[in-house]
């Protein structure tokens, strides 16, 4: 007969799985995001971007947001080659998303202004600096389909985390 023993199995805790979930998902994500440039030769759906603003809402001062910031900053590089270009939207957000942590009272809608800020900032810069031009429908299918994507992200880190806004 065999028998098994269960000595060296460990039980995660809440917060391993979570701190794993914030290392591997943006790496993920940033392969998916490659990969969806490679094939529609244009960014439509910004998975790093709806990630980060997740996690800085969640934990706003944490180390957890340096991952996505430093692949978006590669993806800047793929893209514009100019490494961090993506800092130019994303500092601002960090800077909107703690004045409206401490002056809105309905949390549940700071992701998506967020969102909203940083992905108009994003195309305005490049709208003025790399000379690009991007019609309003263009820029209003982009906002819509990272809002569904946003609400995706956080809805999965609710379940995760088994928490209800």
């Amino acid at each position: 007969m065999y028998t098994i023993r269960y000595e060296n199995i460990q039980i995660m805790t809440q917060s391993q799985i979570k701190n794993r979930f914030f290392l591997i998902v943006p790496f993920i994500l940033f392969f998916l995001e490659l990969a969806f440039f490679s094939i529609l030769q244009t960014h439509i759906m910004y998975l790093l971007l709806c990630f980060f603003i997740v996690s800085i809402n969640i934990y706003p001062s944490t180390r957890l947001s340096l991952l996505p910031i430093f692949l978006m900053s590669i993806i800047s590089y793929l893209d514009y080659n100019i490494f961090g270009w993506s800092l130019i939207y994303i500092m601002p957000t960090m800077a909107l998303a703690m004045y409206l942590e401490k002056q809105i009272q309905l949390k549940i809608i700071i992701p998506y202004i967020l969102l909203i800020n940083a992905l108009l900032l994003k195309i305005s810069i490049a709208c003025s600096i790399l000379v690009t031009h991007t019609s309003w429908r263009f820029i209003a299918s982009i906002i819509g389909s990272n809002m569904l994507l946003l609400s995706t992200f956080i809805i999965i880190y609710n379940k995760i985390t088994k928490r209800d806004h």
